[in-house]
C-alpha cells in the first residue's frame, strides 16, 4: 500500500523525520496534532522523547530503590540468623574478655607462688608452662554470655 500523502511530504517521510512510526502519527492526528505541520510533529516527538527519558530515569530510580530495599531485607535476615553481629555487642564481649584476662593475670602471682616455692629452675619452667596451658584452655572455652 502506498504511503498516504498529507501536506508536502508523505506520512512515512514525516514519521522518519520525527523518529516515530506512522501509527504514532495517526494517533497524534486523532489527538488533534496537525501531522502535516513539520514543526508541530517535531514538537510532539520532542515531548514524547522527553517523557520517555523521564520515565526511564524514574524506572531506574525505582529499580535502585527496590534493590536497596531487597539488600536491606536480606541483611536483616542474616542478622536474625546470627550471621552478623553488632559492633556494640562485639565491643562488650571484648571488654568482658579483657576483664577475664586481667583477672587471670592478677591472680597468676598468687596461684604460682606456692607451686614454685623452693623448686629448682627446671621444675619452675615446667610449672609455669603447665599453668599457661591450663589458662589457655580456660580462655578457649570462654563464652561472653557465661561471664557475669
Amino acid at each position: 500500500m502506498a504511503a498516504q500523502k498529507k501536506g508536502k511530504i508523505t506520512q512515512d517521510a514525516m514519521a522518519k523525520m520525527a523518529g516515530v512510526s506512522v501509527r504514532s502519527l495517526q494517533k497524534w492526528e486523532k489527538e488533534g496534532i496537525d501531522i502535516t505541520d513539520e514543526t508541530a510533529v517535531r514538537a510532539r516527538a520532542a515531548h514524547v522523547e522527553k517523557r520517555v527519558a523521564s520515565n526511564e530515569d524514574m524506572a531506574g530510580a525505582k529499580l535502585r530503590k527496590l534493590r536497596a530495599e531487597a539488600d536491606l531485607k536480606e541483611h536483616e535476615v542474616e542478622v536474625e540468623k546470627g550471621r552478623y553481629v553488632s559492633q556494640e555487642s562485639q565491643r562488650a564481649d571484648g571488654q568482658k574478655l579483657g576483664l577475664v584476662l586481667q583477672g587471670m593475670m592478677l591472680k597468676m602471682a598468687g596461684d604460682l607462688t606456692p607451686v614454685l616455692a623452693g623448686r629448682p629452675a627446671g621444675e619452675v619452667k615446667k610449672a609455669i608452662e603447665k599453668y599457661a596451658r591450663e589458662k589457655l584452655v580456660e580462655l578457649s572455652q570462654y563464652a561472653p554470655d557465661t561471664i557475669p
